[in-house]
């Protein structure tokens, strides 16, 4: 036997390896996710996070990069969690039962006001820092909005209009968003309300 042959058990194949810091890093990155949206983006710092998740700062380094390529994975990450939900919900739906289902399976559930909440902080942030955030500007309201349109034009709204009911539709489902933040209306139910006139009117 070889040399060689007495190490290769030992020896893990580059192509594993590169697989299996891929599937790491996809972990870290899901709990890295969690963490920010419990804790915010704004402050966010490696130690801290690091000491959540039971590693090292020098292992988040070591997937990420960078604090600045870490929080551009967790926006990612986060942005793509809520483009598969809209393609969930616009697969047979019309344009207002997709209003009514986004509205309230956004509240459903009490952690999603969390990710509500995280979805204005990197708003906030994007628009301070467009050059390292221009990918979430770019699509948080086209993802939404390519997506009401293509149901109105399916229910037989011409383009042009199709475009700017859906452009109005997507500005009143932000401020209503905000707006329940804020107020946090849970008995008037103003936001649910305006909501199912907002769907009616798309009925009309």
């Amino acid at each position: 036997m070889t040399e060689t042959d007495r190490q290769a058990p030992h020896t893990i194949p580059p192509h594993r390896k590169m697989a299996a810091d891929i599937t790491r890093r996809d972990e870290l990155l899901d709990k890295a996710t969690r963490y920010v949206c419990r804790m915010g983006v704004l402050d966010l710092t490696l130690r801290p996070l690091a000491k959540d998740l039971g590693i090292s700062p020098r292992t988040l380094l070591y997937y990420f990069g960078s604090r600045e390529f870490l929080l551009s994975a967790i926006i990612a990450r986060f942005r793509s969690q809520q483009f598969e939900n809209l393609t969930k919900q616009c697969e047979s739906t019309s344009a207002a039962e997709f209003i009514r289902q986004s509205w309230y399976k956004l509240w459903q559930n009490p952690h999603q006001e969390c990710r509500i909440d995280l979805l204005f902080q990197v708003w906030a942030l994007a628009l301070k820092q467009p050059a390292e955030h221009q990918d979430f500007l770019d699509h948080v309201i086209s993802d939404w909005l390519v997506r009401i349109q293509a149901l109105l034009e399916r229910e037989g709204v011409p383009p042009v209009a199709a475009r700017e009911k859906s452009t109005l539709v997507v500005a009143a489902m932000r401020g209503l968003l905000l707006d329940r933040l804020t107020s946090r209306d849970q008995v008037e139910k103003r936001t649910d309300a305006a909501v199912e006139m907002l769907a009616q009117w798309l009925l009309s």
